[in-house]
Order: structure tokens, then C-alpha cells, then sequence
């Protein structure tokens, strides 16, 4: 499975790290574009290639390829020798380690029922598919906030890396609170010996968890251009490829949230029933808990919600006069098997990263320049 990986050239500003890299703005709240504007001012930043899109927005389109152009023209971006990025950044949970390399688009699916090396972790609803396809098609740059978790408990790709020499890239505080983030140069020989502990023993499995429309948006568009290509045109074809951050879900950071739909309390004993019938489900406090992690348990406790409540309400904790339906987060080891067999999880009910953890956009590829 060597083929899965892909050592990019990858690009990162001559200066100005910290007004250059950008929060996930689904996660970062309405006004964090506005905010990380205003900081970088006339300086380079990515926001403007990874802006948060909806359905026919040309004119970010336009202002992405725009600002593309201009870095690449005047310099503003150093391509870096073929090689990945060591990333160390701060959260509240302690110093995640990751590591940006890209993935080949042939090895990823993303529908229920389909099986591949690379898959998202829940289901991906159709219109961001659909949202992102068209802007990929066009980009001339990809500066991506998607995260892959790989399965490795011994941590020997964190160790070496830790222990290995590397070339200070870059260390700097990230905007809005994001913490301290550290990244080095790892050379393409040294990202290709860490293979073996990325994949695993048996098949291996990556699984995508942040910035995961984007993927599939990649593989769509990737898909279409590949229709009007010749065989030997998309062997090395960059839009084959997508960039990611591949971080080891037993780093001792990654900790999965639970979910927690609120709702009128007079509404309990009606959910409690409701949810009990379908699958297990425990009274705490103002807390209705459904106990099953599986796929299963989850899409059907979501169903039996929505039967209940029409339209979900936004997550968050309840307030005076509201109880909670909690969806407990799966295991992770469970979360991997679930995923090889083709399963996915509800979109809804699980939450693998939150603002204050998320991949900030920062390492860039070219993937369209002409």
C-alpha cells in the first residue's frame, strides 16, 4: 500500500506565519473570517484560498484564483524540496503531533456500503459534496484543513520524528486562541520509512475526520477531470492527490466529544420512550444517554429523536426548562472496525474535533497553476 501516500512539494510563506494560517471557519464561528482579515490585513493569507463556501458563491471562487495567482507571482509562497511537515501544536489537551503528506484519491471512497484504504467517519451530506466540487475544479491552490487519523498504539512515527534532526520550518502563535504550532521540514526518504507504521499490520485503514467535504470534493472533481484524461496523464496528475494531516488517534490529544441535542422537557417521558425502544438508554439528571457507540445504535436513536422533535436542534448543553439526548462518541477502536466493513456514522450525532482543536490552514500545494 505504498501507493496510498504521496510526498508533495509543498509551499509556505516566505513570512508572515501568523497572520497567514486560518482557522476552520465551519468550526470557528460566523465572525472568525472577518476577525482573521482584519489581523492579516494586506499580508498573504490563507483565508482567502479555503473560504467557507455555499452553493454558487463565484465570487469566492474568483477571489481564491486571484489571490493564487498573486502569491505564486510575487513570490510570497517558497516551494519547499519534495518532503512532508512535522507538525507540533498546542492544545488544550496537550502538544498534538501530525504529519502533512498527501493521499492518492483512487484509495478513498466516501458512500456507505463502499470499503477502501481511506474513509470519512460519518456521513457526508450530499450538498457540501456538491458545495465543494466545483470550487476544487477551478483551484489553483489547495490549503486544506483536513485531518486523517491512523491507528498506531506504540507511536513509532510520533517517536522517530521527535528523535530525528529536522529543519525548523516555522513557530509561531496561531490567531483566535489557537496556540503555539511548530512545524519541520521531513525529507521525502525519511516521510517514506514511516510508512510501514502509518498503515499497520493487515489492511490498513486512514479515516477522515476534519475538513472532510473538501476530500470528497477533491475525489469528485478528481473523478470528472480523470474522464477526459489519458492513462498515462493521471499517473502523477496533482489533482489526484489531496493534501491532509495525518495524526495518530491514540495520541494522547484526541478525545472524542459527546453530542447533545436539547429539547422542551415536557417532550421526556414521550423521547425516553421513544429512545428506549430502539436502543439503550439511561436517565442522568437532565440527561436522557444512549449508551450504544455503534453506527447502528446511533442512526437509529437518531431516528427515533427526529420522529419526536421534527427538525434537531443545534448541539449544545440545555438550558432552564430543556433536557439533553446525549449520543456517547464510539470507542476508537470500534470506530475503525465499523468503518472497514463499510459502515458509516451518522453525521449528526458524532464530533471528532471543535474549534479550539482544529487543523489550521497553513501548508499549500499546487494543484492548478498554469
Amino acid at each position: 500500500m505504498r501507493g496510498l501516500f504521496r510526498v508533495p512539494r509543498l509551499l509556505i510563506p516566505r513570512e508572515g506565519f501568523e497572520h497567514w494560517a486560518s482557522p476552520d471557519l465551519s468550526l470557528a464561528g460566523g465572525k472568525a473570517a472577518e476577525l482573521v482579515e482584519k489581523e492579516a490585513g494586506e499580508d498573504p493569507c490563507a483565508v482567502y484560498l479555503s473560504p467557507r463556501l455555499t452553493m454558487g458563491e463565484k465570487r469566492l471562487l474568483a477571489l481564491s484564483r486571484d489571490h493564487s495567482y498573486t502569491y505564486l507571482e510575487e513570490d510570497a509562497l517558497e516551494k519547499l524540496n519534495r518532503g512532508g511537515v512535522f507538525v507540533e501544536r498546542e492544545t488544550p489537551l496537550g502538544v498534538r503531533f501530525g504529519l502533512v503528506l498527501c493521499i492518492d484519491l483512487e484509495q478513498f471512497t466516501f458512500r456507505e456500503g463502499e470499503c477502501s484504504p481511506v474513509r470519512p467517519a460519518a456521513v457526508v451530506p450530499a450538498e457540501e459534496v456538491d458545495v465543494h466540487a466545483w470550487f476544487r475544479a477551478s483551484q489553483i491552490l489547495e490549503c486544506p484543513h483536513t485531518v486523517l487519523y491512523y491507528r498506531e498504539k506504540k507511536q513509532r512515527a510520533v517517536r522517530r520524528l521527535r528523535e530525528s534532526d529536522l529543519e525548523l520550518l516555522y513557530e509561531f502563535p496561531l490567531l483566535l486562541g489557537g496556540g503555539k504550532i511548530r512545524g519541520s521540514f521531513v525529507p521525502a526518504f525519511t516521510c517514506e520509512e514511516l510508512y510501514p507504521d502509518l498503515l499497520g499490520k493487515g489492511e490498513p485503514l486512514l479515516v477522515a475526520v476534519e475538513g472532510v467535504g473538501h476530500l470528497c470534493a477533491a475525489k469528485r472533481a478528481w473523478e470528472e477531470k480523470k474522464a477526459g484524461l489519458h492513462r498515462e496523464e493521471t499517473v502523477r496528475n496533482p489533482a489526484r492527490f489531496a493534501l491532509v494531516e495525518l495524526v495518530n488517534i491514540f495520541d494522547e490529544t484526541v478525545e472524542f466529544p459527546s453530542v447533545c441535542f436539547p429539547f422542551p422537557e415536557e417532550k421526556g417521558e414521550e423521547v425516553f420512550a421513544a429512545l428506549s425502544h430502539v436502543t439503550k438508554c439511561k436517565r442522568d439528571g437532565k440527561y436522557f444517554r444512549i449508551l450504544g457507540t455503534s453506527c447502528e445504535a446511533h442512526a437509529r436513536g437518531l431516528a427515533a429523536l427526529r420522529a419526536m422533535l421534527g427538525a434537531l436542534p443545534a448541539v449544545r448543553p440545555p438550558k432552564e426548562g430543556e433536557l439533553g439526548a446525549v449520543f456517547a462518541p464510539p470507542d476508537k477502536e470500534e470506530l475503525f472496525d465499523a468503518l472497514k466493513k463499510g459502515m458509516l456514522y451518522p453525521a449528526e450525532t458524532v464530533r471528532f474535533m471543535d474549534a479550539k482543536n482544529a487543523r489550521y490552514a497553513l501548508e499549500a500545494r499546487e494543484i492548478g497553476y498554469d
